[in-house]
């Protein structure tokens, strides 16, 4: 989709890259392929679930932990649910994927996200 092919763009011209999955086997296998195709392997897969606040909140504090400023950050992930399903957050995951995740994992980056 349009998050793999931006990130190979990116790698391609030598930036550090990290992507985030909800499903971490396939997004180990994505963060491979892209190492072999772009012959860059500074890019790394963390898992991340923006239908769970706290998974937001553990992944910001991993990338913390490895990064004291990050240049860009893309808000890719988008779903549409009918019949609506709720999230263990108890909104709708529709709403907390494309809205309320991205707000609360952007307002959380904020401090190290490159002026």
């Amino acid at each position: 989709g349009l998050g793999l092919a931006v990130a190979e763009q990116l790698a391609n011209r030598g930036a550090i890259i990290i992507f985030t999955a909800r499903d971490l086997d396939k997004g180990l296998a994505i963060q491979e392929s892209l190492r072999e195709r772009t012959k860059n392997p500074k890019i790394f897969c963390e898992y991340l679930d923006l239908n769970n606040f706290v998974s937001i909140h553990q992944f910001v504090s991993r990338v913390n932990q490895k990064c004291s400023k990050v240049d860009l950050l893309i808000n890719n992930a988008g779903v549409f649910f009918h019949p609506p399903k709720e999230t263990v957050d108890k909104f709708d995951v529709t709403f907390q994927t494309n809205y309320l995740g991205h707000f609360l994992l952007t307002e959380l980056l904020l401090p190290v996200l490159a002026d």
